[in-house]
């Protein structure tokens, strides 16, 4: 039924899509924390609403009351069900700011092309990954 995708998040400190993958914690953290990737400094994700509607079967009744209690309480522990439907479906990585400045510097040593702060978060799961299949010959 359709093309197998798994989908990969990856995120910088603020990363309340990478709890709630990993442990189905979606729940605010005390403050935004600035990072080098700051147009990913956010709390709330503005999408997570549709991914558990979508998630849940399009069960509109079930994703109402979670995300009225997430407004209320700021926090909600995602049902077991959901919560394994959705790590079946998405990986997640949260990127510090020191591995944001190192895969910018190898991007540019191996390749000569200058990453944005964002697209070193994506780029440094990437690097995660390639390197654990073979890794890279350091003169």
């Amino acid at each position: 039924m359709g093309l197998p995708i798994h989908l990969v998040v990856a995120v910088n400190h603020n990363d309340i899509i990478h709890r709630t993958v990993q442990s189905g914690d979606f729940s605010l953290s005390e403050a935004v924390k600035p990072t080098l990737a700051s147009a990913m400094d956010i709390q709330v994700p503005y999408n997570m609403e549709r991914i558990f509607w979508l998630l849940s079967g399009s069960n509109s009744q079930e994703t109402k009351a979670l995300m009225e209690q997430f407004e209320r309480t700021q926090s909600l522990h995602l049902p077991k069900e959901l919560h394994s439907k959705l790590s079946e479906a998405v990986t997640s990585e949260s990127v510090s700011d020191d591995a944001i400045t190192r895969t910018m510097a190898r991007c540019w040593d191996e390749n000569k092309y200058l990453l944005c702060p964002h697209s070193a978060v994506a780029v440094s799961y990437h690097y995660q990954q390639t390197d654990k299949q073979q890794p890279r010959y350091r003169p």
